[in-house]
């Protein structure tokens, strides 16, 4: 009789272990550093389109002697600026809109939304829909929306410290705000607004002096009461890992 001896089982051996720990780990490294280049690519993508913002709005004033949304003699001037495309005129006293505490609805045909239809009219701006109705207000089609989620609007400051955030040092001017929710207040939990603190002070550091309660880029968080980490006077506090951030970008005029 024949006999066969048992098949041996062969296992891993370390080198073998260690190729696919190195494979993985290359895998796990490369996955990373992309969603790390793709924020990078949005924190650009955010810092000049607020750029945009402040150029269009420059060559606006420079073309028709006002501010977008508070010039007075919008219809006459702008093209397609009548009924049909919802687009009004604003009083012209240099303010976009009526000089708030914390938020500013944008719905109606306030100058606060009118600001976007006019530089949109005038050819300025991309992204949204000019004949829009702002009686339903929507990122990308009656205000710009955001790289970062969320989008962007316009409001007149009251000046140092207001009720909604104290600690804010923002001049009584204009201010372009970066949120989530395109109505209401600025109100909401951890993680429903559009950018972490760390990534709100990359932000703030690359345009001005990366502190969030101080300079012409600011933050808050999400109430007078709720520590999220986007506060001044103390810095950002980088702990908070969801999505905390209001920010602000002073519209600097010529």
């Amino acid at each position: 009789m024949i006999k066969h001896s048992p098949r041996r089982q062969h296992g891993f051996t370390l080198v073998e272990l260690s190729i696919v720990m190195i494979i993985i780990g290359l895998l796990i490294g490369g996955i990373l550093k992309g969603q790390q280049l793709i924020e990078n690519s949005r924190i650009n993508a955010t810092i000049s389109q607020v750029k945009a913002f402040q150029a269009a709005t420059n060559t606006f004033r420079d073309s028709y002697g006002g501010l977008p949304g508070d010039i007075f003699s919008a219809p006459a001037m702008l093209p397609n600026c009548n009924a049909g495309t919802f687009c009004v005129g604003g009083n012209g006293n240099l303010k976009i809109g009526a000089t708030i505490n914390y938020y500013e609805d944008p719905s109606g045909d306030n100058e606060n939304t009118q600001f976007w239809k006019h530089l949109a009219l005038a050819d300025l701006l991309g992204g949204i829909t000019p004949g829009a109705a702002p009686s339903a207000p929507e990122w990308g089609k009656t205000h710009p929306s955001a790289p970062l989620l969320g989008g962007f609007l316009i409001e007149h400051a009251v000046g140092a410290g207001d009720a909604w955030s104290p600690s804010m040092n923002r001049a009584e001017r204009n201010w372009f705000k970066m949120r989530q929710n395109v109505t209401g207040n600025d109100a909401g939990g951890h993680g429903e607004h559009p950018i972490t603190p760390r990534v709100g002070k990359i932000i703030d550091t690359r345009i001005d002096d990366g502190m969030p309660g101080y300079g012409v880029v600011q933050a808050h968080d999400t109430g007078p009461t709720n520590d999220a980490g986007c506060e001044g006077p103390t810095p950002y506090d980088e702990s908070f890992t969801s999505g905390n951030c209001i920010m602000f970008f002073l519209l600097e005029t010529k």
